[in-house]
């Protein structure tokens, strides 16, 4: 502390300055050569008086009014045009926001349509001024397909000159209403949810006769599904708290527990409804308890602390295995076993298990390149190991079962930026 003071002294007896600045993603000691001494009465106000666009008398004195209770007061609704490419289409659309100065209540939203008239929409609703924060958040999805097709005769044989032409559409709907809570390294969700989801068919029907061609016309209809969850999620997350944890963790461990229970109807199939004699779509319940658990440790292979490995599990089971698998696990696509489609058969069923080991080596840290209008400060590369099956479990004696094991591995890449 002595030298310090004494290397100070020295350098104001010299007119320098030396000073801290950051720069290349660090701080460095910095000395300024020239000092220019600026006259005190060019420095700060001439007095109290400011003048404000808004007001057209100065402030000259204090405002000595009582203060009143602050009452919610919301921003005015701002929006942010996107644009998504989306299944090989293009899906402009809109973000729409709008907050409570102290944040005790938001409102965000987003739509996006395309050209065939798909459309989404998403609402969030939190309300945060008791513990815990209360949400809603509003779901709704619209998808057009088209389809054509011969007429099968009841020997299985094409008729050809009998042409069927199908426009479908599915609207989708979900809204959540949920309660969050947090206490120290622990979050706790505690959510209701209902679902519906429906389908429109539009169906042409030519057939070519020797008379001409003969159109038909049908429209129909129906629900196809009808779903009610409610839902306990706990999350514990204790992590290493650096600069680069984000995208080289090396310390901490993550666990998270969801518990469902899921009152569902699922359609099998038309049929007449005998209290009303009104034909229509015949549900069949599928509730089912459910659970998933994920679980995440990072930790340093070999002492290496420049190194950092992740070591994940991800584990779901399903109480009524006999449901339909409209209702299974899906354990492909970006969730799940990376390099197969979400739909993969292999990893569909009443029990998910995937393992996954991920291991990051940084290419440089702490620099600072640029690349176009990008600064470019940390680079990381990784390498991911998955393996994972979705096997029929209703017995214990199941687990040592080989034929209902078909296990899936997958190898990926990554590259992380900062």
């Amino acid at each position: 502390m002595c030298l310090e003071v004494h290397l100070c002294h020295q350098f104001l007896k010299m007119e320098k300055i030396i000073y801290s600045l950051y720069d290349d993603a660090s701080y460095n000691i910095a000395i300024l050569d020239t000092i220019i001494i600026v006259p005190n009465d060019k420095v700060g106000y001439n007095g109290i008086e400011f003048t404000y666009p808004e007001y057209k008398d100065k402030i000259i004195s204090l405002n000595n009014k009582q203060s009143t209770e602050y009452k919610t007061s919301m921003s005015k609704l701002s929006f942010m045009p996107k644009i998504l490419i989306d299944y090989n289409t293009i899906k402009p659309g809109l973000y729409c926001s709008s907050v409570d100065l102290l944040d005790k209540f938001s409102l965000f939203g987003a739509i996006s349509i395309n050209s065939d008239e798909d459309l989404d929409v998403f609402l969030n609703f939190e309300y945060n001024k008791f513990s815990p924060t209360i949400y809603a958040n509003l779901f709704w999805v619209t998808r057009h397909q088209s389809n054509s097709e011969y007429y099968y005769n009841n020997k299985g044989l094409i008729l050809d000159n009998i042409n069927l032409n199908y426009n479908l559409t599915f609207l989708l709907f979900s809204g959540e209403l949920g309660a969050r809570y947090r206490y120290k390294n622990y979050k706790f969700w505690l959510d209701y949810s209902y679902s519906n989801y429906r389908e429109h068919i539009n169906q042409h029907i030519s057939q070519d006769t020797q008379d001409g061609s003969l159109d038909f016309y049908g429209d129909v209809a129906f629900d196809y599904y009808r779903g009610h969850t409610l839902s306990l999620t706990s999350e514990y997350s204790k992590k290493e708290r650096k600069i680069l944890a984000n995208i080289l963790p090396r310390k901490g461990f993550f666990r998270k527990i969801k518990l469902v229970y899921e009152w569902n109807d699922f359609m099998d199939g038309f049929a007449i409804n005998e209290e009303y004699s009104t034909f229509g779509a015949n549900f069949q319940s599928n509730n089912t308890f459910r659970m998933l658990l994920d679980l995440n440790k990072n930790y340093t292979p070999l002492d290496n602390y420049t190194i950092g490995s992740t070591l994940s599990l991800q584990l779901g089971w399903i109480s009524n295995p006999d449901i339909d698998d409209f209702f299974y696990f899906f354990g492909g696509g970006e969730r799940g076993l990376k390099g197969y489609t979400f739909y993969e058969e292999s990893l569909t069923g009443p029990t998910k298990i995937i393992l996954s080991n991920t291991t990051r080596v940084p290419i440089f840290t702490n620099k600072n390149y640029k690349f176009l209008s990008f600064d470019i400060q940390n680079l990381v590369a990784g390498i991911a190991f998955q393996c994972g099956a979705a096997p029929d479990i209703r017995t214990i004696h199941d687990f040592v079962d080989s034929d209902i094991w078909d296990y899936k591995f997958s190898l990926n890449m990554a590259i992380s930026i900062k």
